[in-house]
């Protein structure tokens, strides 16, 4: 898919004793095409929207278009994979990938707390802020259950 505006080509050159000139460039057609659905990322909602509207002719295997799925996400979702699949069941393209983005801020502990002492967080502030950074809010109660009970877990084995 990083090919996908790239102009494929085959450069034919004339040699003599003294120089190395470019006599033709011969572009070589793309035999199958590439898209990306939408071409940014947007919600899963509009995404699968998308898909569903998606028409395209029959064709054999070999000959259907690559595609790329590009979703943002506010958090984690399970079976992402699942749903986009059931929405292309019945379309000729062979899905490459998906791509997720998140709408976290993407900052690192450091640059949220410039000038604070990082020393000062404990593992569950640095679980939190990682997470924040991903997804753009805190985690549930029930994530943050399972965070808690894996740093008992960690400590019991420290002691």
């Amino acid at each position: 898919m990083s090919e996908q505006h790239y102009p494929h080509q085959v450069i034919e050159l004339t040699v003599t004793e003294e120089t190395i000139s470019v006599s033709a460039r011969i572009r070589v057609p793309r035999t199958v095409d590439m898209l990306r659905i939408p071409s940014k990322a947007a919600p899963l909602e509009d995404v699968l929207v998308a898909l569903d509207a998606l028409d395209l002719p029959e064709r054999a295997f070999q000959e259907r278009p690559y595609l790329e799925v590009n979703v943002l996400l506010d958090k984690p979702q399970a079976r992402l994979r699942e749903k986009i699949t059931a929405a292309l069941a019945d379309k000729p393209v062979r899905l490459t990938r998906i791509h997720t983005e998140y709408t976290g801020h993407g900052l690192g502990a450091a640059d949220q707390f410039a000038g604070e002492a990082l020393d000062m967080l404990t593992p569950k502030d640095v679980f939190t802020l990682c997470y924040q950074r991903h997804y753009d809010h805190a985690p549930d109660t029930a994530l943050m259950a399972c965070f808690e009970s894996l740093e008992d877990e960690v400590e019991s084995q420290e002691a």
